[in-house]
């Protein structure tokens, strides 16, 4: 075994884990936890945190993701209610994972160790399909390299199983050429993982406003987690790691970014706008949704099977107000998550056509539940 494949625990001594015992294949550090322990993180390959105290779970998370983006597991007590909002108000990037463990069924954290250590020896890990909806992007192309770029470091720097999928919604300018091109290169580079492209290229013969990239994701992609994200360079990848860290735990089917309260360069028209749409969707939304349309969303494998037949390719940008009122209907757990964004010049959506159409199918929808 390689030494220096090491595991680094942060501990209060609260509980009864004997970790000479549990590590026994890897070297290992114990290091008491502190407010003010110094952290080194040399030649580790993933942190285990045993601290009962929040607070404290929270403090340190934070603090190793201001240098590092090692996966982080995090042990609760079976017997204490489950308290995943850490994996919210943790900030930067890197695998996070929450357990609870039995005192009688330690071992499962060896497992949970190799499976983040040596991914591709885990059956368990869950594959990840990045969804990029593109139309037209020729003149902003470089925006979308730039996102691709950021979103490729996640399989050079964390170990997830990951695979990047534009699909290109009718456009009729060098588009569909240009993610050719970067498929190939791209390819030729990184290679295939299980069985898969690390990117792939899907052409829609008309343009769907939208809706038909999501079904055609749906239809086409088998993967367990499905992140649908506008592609040119609006989000963090920060918050793309963060919704598959909270569909990872299962607590949620559906994460709805929203960029009401975060959208740097916004319009004041768009402000207005985005504030009028929520008070109308407010009734046909799920409970403690108020944004439908931020263009960044998670769903796990479940509920894209449960919502498929149900979403029209007719729908347009509505498609997600469509998406989560079904998902409401259905009762799916649904999480409403403030992600960063940054509103990008030549933006293809039509204030006034979008928005006539978008009623039209509110009104639809209101009166189909009605």
């Amino acid at each position: 075994m390689n030494k220096k494949e090491k595991v680094y625990v942060i501990y209060d001594k609260q509980r009864n884990m004997n970790y000479d015992e549990i590590i026994f294949f890897h070297d290992k550090e114990l290091i008491e936890y502190s407010n003010d322990i110094d952290i080194v993180l040399k030649n580790i390959n993933v942190i285990i945190v045993d601290l009962v105290k929040y607070s404290d779970i929270l403090n340190i998370c934070n603090k190793i993701r201001l240098s590092s983006k090692l996966p982080i597991i995090i042990i609760e007590n079976i017997e204490y209610p489950v308290d995943d909002s850490i994996l919210l108000k943790t900030k930067g990037m890197g695998i996070l994972k929450i357990i609870q463990i039995k005192d009688e069924n330690k071992s499962v954290l060896y497992e949970i160790i190799q499976g983040v250590i040596e991914p591709h020896m885990d059956i368990s890990v869950k594959k990840i399909a990045i969804i990029l909806p593109i139309y037209n992007e020729e003149k902003r192309f470089s925006n979308v390299l730039e996102y691709y770029k950021s979103l490729k470091k996640i399989l050079e720097e964390i170990n997830l199983n990951i695979s990047i999928y534009f699909i290109n919604d009718g456009s009729n300018d060098k588009t569909k050429d240009f993610i050719s091109e970067l498929a190939n290169i791209e390819n030729q580079e990184l290679g295939i993982i299980n069985n898969t492209p690390f990117i792939s290229g899907k052409n829609l013969k008309i343009n769907t406003r939208k809706a038909g990239t999501y079904i055609e994701a749906m239809k086409e992609i088998d993967s367990d987690i499905y992140i649908f994200s506008d592609s040119d360079n609006s989000f963090l990848v920060e918050d793309i790691i963060k919704m598959v860290n909270i569909l990872s735990k299962g607590y949620y089917d559906i994460i709805a970014g929203t960029k009401d309260k975060t959208a740097e360069k916004r319009h004041i028209s768009r402000r207005i706008l985005s504030f009028i749409k929520r008070i109308l969707t407010k009734p046909i939304l799920p409970k403690g949704i108020y944004d439908s349309q931020t263009g960044l969303k998670g769903l796990n494998k479940l509920s894209v099977q449960y919502l498929l037949p149900s979403l029209s390719a007719t729908s347009g940008l509505a498609i997600d107000l469509e998406l989560l009122n079904n998902a409401k209907q259905k009762k799916i757990r649904v999480l409403q998550l403030p992600v960063n964004c940054v509103d990008r010049d030549g933006s293809h959506v039509n204030i006034i056509k979008d928005s006539i159409h978008f009623l039209k199918i509110l009104i639809k929808i209101f009166f189909k539940i009605k």
